[in-house]
């Protein structure tokens, strides 16, 4: 708990943002995912948005492809914007990582602790509203409309599914406890080969008591060579580490960033910026996809309003928190794109929304816009304070 006040208490301003871009521990950590770029060394990660998941944390690795989306959902297996990174040779494997809170687990119930899955599963038997994206496009329409199941399991194994359609890498399904930051593996998906120790009929057929009858139904990999072993086992390492750290553990009960973070960059916030967010609980990421143009970088007015959608989550969370309650201390919005004046645009966009809106009348404190090239911050501009 107090290093999680410490960090909270870290002024974010936009000359602190350059400033931890540029030290020494930024530099190291982006040259090394840049390292492993040419070794095809990356691990692509799709998670949740929710701040208390970091995957850097839980595989004590920056060499990560960070695509961050609440639930964890939003991929389709055809025209997906983000495609051309689940071919890139960089990336020579790939995880879908759904989270829950293990304190709250219960033996043949379906896993809590993901807002957007809760929020899923509210529509359990609700006819389906596919409104267009316009004024009413909030974060309940992305869940209703993203995000394909309400079980934890069935979405990541749904999203793996959809990924080896775009990619002939390894694809893992995957959960983490945020408490103590265990992952559990669920299957590995690589061609037409498919391990798991859940039964196709539990699948099928949906049944929690069936599913999580034994607990978290996990695939041993830790064991087993395969291109997942190093990351399990690195993962017991941090596992191990934190297991006596009860501050970490209470830390993590609620969601309780300092910013939202709305970025096109794919290398992740905590290695290159690493005393702004290298812990978890310090930024809800939501990942702006984009086209690759030899010009630049193309951003469509509907993926454009969807990331809007998953950021207004938090903020309308934030707007009517209480204190010691979820977002009450989100205070700074930070959007990052490779020009200021796409920034600016984009700015100047979620400051018309009803969700920033409502956040700046109640919790708001500043939006910082940034032009970042390559993980390098080349600018950074306070727009609103």
């Amino acid at each position: 708990m107090a290093e999680t006040r410490k960090l909270h208490e870290l002024a974010i301003t936009p000359q602190t943002l350059i400033e931890d871009n540029k030290s020494l521990l930024a530099t190291k950590r982006i040259e090394a995912w840049y390292a492993a770029k040419t070794e095809g060394g990356l691990t692509g990660v799709i998670s949740c948005s929710d701040a208390r998941v970091s995957v850097t944390t839980a595989f004590g690795t920056p060499n990560i492809v960070s695509i961050r989306t609440v639930a964890a959902g939003g991929l389709r297996d055809k025209e997906d914007p983000m495609s051309w990174v689940f071919s890139h040779k960089g990336a020579g494997k790939f995880m879908v990582l759904e989270h829950f809170d293990g304190e709250q687990f219960r033996f043949g119930e379906c896993p809590k602790g993901c807002g957007g899955l809760g929020e899923k599963e509210k529509m359990v038997g609700q006819e389906e509203d596919l409104s267009t994206c316009g004024e009413v496009y909030d974060a309940i329409d992305y869940v209703r409309r993203h995000v394909d199941h309400h079980d934890m399991v069935l979405q990541a194994m749904i999203t793996a599914s959809k990924l080896t359609r775009l990619t002939n890498a390894p694809v893992l399904a995957a959960a983490i406890d945020h408490r103590t930051y265990k992952v559990f593996p669920l299957a590995e998906l690589s061609g037409d080969n498919f391990r798991s120790s859940i039964r196709l009929a539990d699948l099928i057929d949906y049944d929690p008591g069936k599913l999580y009858y034994m607990g978290i139904p996990t695939l041993n990999l830790a064991w087993t060579p395969g291109p997942f072993h190093s990351l399990i086992m690195a993962n017991q390492t941090v596992v191990s580490e934190r297991a006596n750290n009860r501050s970490f553990f209470e830390s993590q009960r609620v969601q309780n960033p300092r910013a939202v973070v709305i970025s096109t960059e794919i290398r992740p916030a905590g290695a290159r910026y690493p005393k702004t967010f290298g812990e978890p609980n310090t930024g809800f990421m939501v990942r702006l996809p984009y086209i690759k143009e030899k010009d630049g970088i193309v951003l469509s007015e509907q993926e454009l309003c969807i990331a809007f959608a998953q950021a207004g989550y938090a903020l309308s969370h934030a707007a009517t928190a209480q204190q010691g309650g979820s977002f009450y201390g989100t205070d700074t919005i930070i959007i990052e794109t490779p020009s200021m004046e796409l920034t600016q645009r984009i700015a100047t966009k979620l400051q018309e929304t009803q969700a920033y809106q409502d956040w700046k009348k109640s919790r708001g404190k500043q939006l910082i816009g940034v032009q970042v090239n390559n993980a390098k911050t080349i600018e950074a501009v306070l727009f609103s304070k």
